[in-house]
């Protein structure tokens, strides 16, 4: 077994005092202890412990802040595309009800559209005018009855 008063140091200090001619002598045990190298013991199980808690947790999930940005710029886009959507939907329903409108206007002449054309003669005076004989007198397979 171990001597139980193994870890004691001892210091003798001897002091001698020459007008009274006397020595005295102080003794001062220490004991070393363990304490110490235990706390630095469980300092060391807990970083330990700390390290491989980190090392081997999952990743956290994104923060709820670049979620909710990334749904606010799909609900952002998707809104645009319905407004661009029904903006269109109404430019082409406002020029359907134009054409509507143009067809549906009986058809004058207005007075800025340019130069006015000669107004020609009907197709049947074009045909046959004066110099030439009527349809009838030029073929020549048809016999006068």
């Amino acid at each position: 077994m171990s001597d139980p008063d193994s870890d004691v140091q001892r210091e003798t200090r001897r002091t001698y005092d020459p007008v009274t001619g006397s020595t005295t002598e102080v003794t001062t045990e220490r004991r070393s202890g363990s304490a110490g190298w235990w706390v630095l013991g469980l300092a060391a199980v807990a970083v330990l412990a700390a390290v491989t808690f980190l090392a081997t947790r999952q990743p956290a999930p994104a923060p709820a802040n670049d979620q909710s940005l990334a749904v606010a710029t799909a609900l952002g886009a998707a809104q645009r595309s319905a407004q661009q959507a029904q903006q269109s939907a109404a430019a082409a329903q406002s020029g359907s009800l134009a054409a509507q409108a143009q067809a549906n206007r009986p058809a004058q002449a207005s007075p800025d559209t340019g130069p006015s054309q000669p107004q020609r003669p009907p197709d049947s005076e074009s045909r046959n005018p004066s110099d030439s004989a009527s349809p009838d007198t030029q073929s020549g397979s048809n016999p006068p009855s």
